[in-house]
């Protein structure tokens, strides 16, 4: 077949070079520089490029050590030619930036024939550069299909991010910034919120055997500098945190954006009330202990606004409370029901197993937390009572501060710990 179109080619009056022709069927060529695998859809540069660029590496890392003088242009012509490189490595830009931020610099102050001495600054990367070359990995030219989908909303009071899989949660996390961290601009802080949670669910993703994440958020900054793999000078070192994060899990990412109206699950966990200044409805709490058969004696973690029992532990002074701080105090010979903020959850169900007692237990279910998965395994008895902004009353502080209820449904947990009881209720379920 190929002889043939060599002979229809040569009949029309084409002049054919064999010696830089391919003629016979190869899955490996040569083309432009590029060994280009056909059957496995990679490429990566000729070793006689890699020796050259390696060599022009060590030149210019020893020029910046011994502080020796070079043109502007002539480091704009090493630039240019690591730039070749992009093809290869799509990060690239990322670890030119400082190199080309000081050539622009000198270039504007002075010509493009005055000398110039490069910072010292720019040896870790020209490191990056020189190991990058020495393990010559394959570039990946087919993008895998996303097996699994992060969902991010940051905010200055916080952040929360969800893994899903087919429409399925499969985890969910969300926390606070610390004093420094609310400091940074909203780019830097939702860039760092996707390093940090890619790394969080690192242990999932190896288990579930991912290859590639779709990431969607609704800052357009960050989705333009992770796709292109460019930054600002202020946002670089976070951009090369999520490279370096990605490159370590061994995964592809495709992010785009979602806009926050649609971010609801994600955006109602950012601004989640953690204070626990909401209730059941009394109405739904009297049905629940009806349909239970159960009859709780003393409410925990509540406050005189939001009891529904004539008994009750208060987080903070208040009035009529028979105790401060609940974890703190005995649960044994009571049966408590405990409606906690959700970050007290591990403390409380701890507590459960320390005392050996039996209590009702309120929780959202959120699958993926380690507290859901105790509630759903080792409850005796479970009742679900629906979605959240439905059975749930909030209080003033949370609608002043335009703070949100848990997002999901509602459970009720009895849990019984006490000797002898465990094990007979494991073998009911």
């Amino acid at each position: 077949m190929t002889q043939k179109v060599i002979d229809t080619l040569k009949y029309f009056g084409f002049t054919m070079n064999t010696e830089k022709s391919e003629t016979e069927p190869n899955q490996t060529v040569i083309f432009l520089g590029w060994e280009w695998n056909l059957a496995k859809a990679t490429v990566k540069a000729k070793l006689k490029k890699h020796l050259f660029f390696l060599y022009v590496l060590y030149s210019m890392r020893r020029w910046i050590k011994m502080e020796t003088e070079i043109t502007v242009k002539q480091t704009a012509k090493l630039l240019g030619k690591l730039n070749y490189l992009r093809l290869q490595f799509q990060e690239a830009s990322l670890f030119l930036n400082s190199m080309d931020h000081q050539k622009a610099q000198a270039a504007r102050l002075r010509e493009w024939n005055t000398i110039m001495i490069m910072n010292k600054t720019a040896i870790p990367d020209v490191n990056w550069w020189i190991a990058k070359l020495r393990a010559n990995i394959l570039a990946q030219l087919i993008q895998i299909p996303p097996q699994v989908t992060m969902t991010t909303d940051v905010a200055q009071s916080g952040w929360c991010s969800t893994l899903e899989k087919e429409l399925e949660m499969i985890l969910t996390v969300h926390g606070t910034w610390n004093k420094r961290q609310t400091k940074q601009t909203s780019n830097n802080i939702e860039i760092k919120a996707i390093t940090q949670r890619l790394r969080r669910f690192a242990k999932v993703l190896k288990n579930l055997r991912v290859q590639s994440i779709a990431i969607r958020i609704d800052n357009s900054t960050a989705i333009f500098d992770i796709r292109k793999w460019r930054a600002s000078t202020s946002l670089i070192k976070e951009i090369k945190h999520v490279h370096q994060t990605i490159e370590k899990l061994r995964i592809q990412i495709q992010i785009t954006r979602i806009p926050g109206v649609k971010n609801e699950i994600a955006d109602a966990l950012n601004r989640l009330q953690r204070t626990g200044d909401h209730k059941l409805k009394e109405k739904i709490s009297q049905q629940t202990c009806l349909q239970m058969n159960l009859n709780p004696i003393i409410n925990l973690f509540s406050q005189h606004f939001n009891n529904l029992l004539p008994r009750f532990m208060s987080t903070i002074r208040g009035h009529g409370e028979i105790a401060i701080d609940a974890h703190n105090q005995t649960w044994k010979k009571e049966f408590p029901w405990i409606h906690p903020p959700i970050s007290l959850l591990p403390a409380v169900l701890k507590k459960i197993r320390e005392e050996q007692i039996d209590a009702m237990i309120i929780a959202p279910l959120w699958t993926g937390q380690i507290w859901y998965t105790e509630l759903v395994n080792k409850n005796v008895q479970s009742l679900m009572r629906g979605w959240s902004n439905e059975i749930l009353e909030p209080g003033t502080s949370l609608i002043k501060k335009n703070l949100k209820l848990p997002p999901d449904k509602i459970c009720c947990f009895l849990m019984d710990r006490r000797s002898g009881r465990e094990e007979d209720s494991r073998e009911r379920f």
